[in-house]
C-alpha cells in the first residue's frame, strides 16, 4: 500500500467515508474510469494505471437505482472538498491562447484570498483544493445548495482575479 495515497485520502475524506469516490485515469485509448469505497480499491486503481494521471472527485456518489454509478449530481452523496481547476498556457496541449502563463497562474494560486489546502500539478496547469472541516451532505436539498453557491463563489473570485491579472 502506497503511504502518499493512504495519507492524501485521508487528508481529504478522512478514515473513512459515505459512498464511492469516482476515480479516472488517462490512458492510450481514452479515459478509464472506477468508483472505489476504499483506500484498497484507489490503490489497485492507481497500480493498474501505473501511478500517472490518477483523478479523483471531491465528492462521494450513491447508486442509481438500478445498482450502477455515476457522476451526475442527483447520485453526490457528500462534499469533502472544493477544487478548482487552473489551466496555464502549454504550447503543445493549448489551441487556447487566452491562458496564463504558469507564473502567472501560480500567483493567482498563492495570492489568491483563501489559501489552498493543496496544489497538485496536473499536466497542463494546477488543481487547487480546499479541504472542508466536515463533509457536506448532498443528500439534503439545503446544503446542496450551500455547496453549489460555495463552489460557484470560489470559481467566480478565481475568474475575477485572472482577468485583473490579464
Amino acid at each position: 500500500m502506497s503511504e502518499s495515497i493512504t495519507t492524501y485520502l485521508e487528508s481529504v475524506y478522512g478514515f473513512q467515508w459515505e459512498g464511492k469516490i469516482a476515480l479516472a485515469a488517462k490512458t492510450a485509448s481514452g479515459m478509464a474510469t472506477e468508483f472505489a469505497e476504499s483506500v484498497e480499491e484507489v490503490q489497485a486503481f492507481a497500480e493498474k494505471h501505473g501511478y500517472r494521471d490518477i483523478y479523483l472527485t471531491t465528492t462521494t456518489f450513491d447508486p442509481h437505482r438500478d445498482g450502477s454509478y455515476s457522476r451526475k449530481g442527483e447520485s453526490a452523496r457528500a462534499i469533502y472538498a472544493i477544487g478548482v481547476d487552473v489551466d496555464f498556457l502549454h504550447p503543445e496541449a493549448h489551441a487556447e491562447t487566452q491562458l496564463p502563463s504558469e507564473k502567472e497562474a501560480k500567483r493567482w494560486i498563492w495570492f489568491f484570498k483563501i489559501r489552498p489546502s493543496a496544489v497538485i500539478r496536473t499536466g497542463h496547469g494546477y488543481q487547487i483544493w480546499y479541504f472542508l472541516k466536515a463533509p457536506m451532505d448532498l443528500r439534503e436539498n439545503e446544503v446542496r445548495k450551500k455547496a453549489e453557491r460555495l463552489i460557484k463563489a470560489i470559481q467566480n473570485d478565481f475568474r475575477k482575479a485572472g482577468e485583473a491579472n490579464g
